[in-house]
């Protein structure tokens, strides 16, 4: 039987920007490590974080997946089913920004997907733009990488208003234990672009372990947000040119949950 999975996460958020201008950022940040098959059992045992209801902390699918209210573990299995059949998932296993006083956004949720015998078969990230399109990246995982993995693939949405939808995306994840770590690098014609890396050492998710997280950082999703936008405006002050958004082919839609 597996070990239960709950962990409070604590680190920092990493950007480099290295073309057409330098630019860096740090902030601090806190996330939610949970099994999806535990987070009812979870939301019934701590006061401070609850599932698909409102709490100081809060996990909701809609806030995930399809959009939609529903079982986000088997949403996220048939995504992977979708693009690689017989992979016979047993657990799901996310990482995410929680909802704090109501309220979330989530650049980047990580969903590590388990086979029998814990082994790893597929990651699936999920990336959300402030214009309210969503994408799923899904990644098989090879028999060999276990502890570290690296993965790629082809940019296929819009998400920084500076970087127009080409390139390919490098991903550099850690399997969660003791940290987890998450880095991701956007290139364009073999030439870096941004790198973006999350660490974070892992804690029991308790009650107590909420409560200081809150106490260090009481605003921190709407910080997320509101960095977005700042940095945003020092990036077009350093004479950096806005990319048209092109219509979100292959993107989940949030606003009329659709995919086109």
């Amino acid at each position: 039987m597996s070990t239960p999975v709950a962990k409070l996460c604590r680190g920092t958020v990493v950007h480099r920007r290295y073309r057409p201008k330098v630019h860096s950022l740090k902030y601090r940040v806190f996330s939610l490590l949970v099994d999806l098959d535990e987070v009812q059992a979870l939301s019934d045992r701590l006061k401070l974080f609850s599932f698909n209801r409102a709490n100081l902390f809060s996990l909701h699918e809609k806030d995930h997946g399809t959009g939609a209210d529903g079982n986000l573990k088997r949403a996220i299995v048939e995504k992977v089913n979708a693009r690689y059949g017989g992979l016979e998932i047993e657990r799901v296993v996310m990482l995410c920004f929680p909802r704090v006083l109501g309220y979330v956004f989530n650049p980047l949720t990580v969903y590590y997907c388990y086979g029998a015998g814990d082994a790893l078969k597929a990651l699936v990230y999920e990336v959300n733009n402030t214009f309210g399109d969503r994408h799923h990246y899904v990644l098989s995982v090879d028999a060999g990488q276990q502890d570290t993995l690296a993965q790629g693939c082809a940019k296929k949405m819009y998400v920084s208003p500076f970087n127009a939808v080409d390139g390919a995306y490098e991903f550099h994840v850690k399997v969660p234990g003791e940290t987890v770590a998450v880095g991701v690098n956007l290139r364009v014609d073999g030439a870096p672009v941004l790198k973006a890396y999350l660490a974070a050492k892992t804690s029991e998710l308790s009650d107590r372990a909420l409560m200081g997280a809150f106490v260090r950082l009481p605003a921190m999703t709407f910080k997320v947000i509101a960095a977005i936008h700042f940095e945003a405006l020092l990036l077009w002050a350093k004479g950096l040119k806005i990319k048209k958004r092109p219509r979100a082919l292959h993107s989940l839609s949030l606003k009329n949950k659709s995919t086109s």
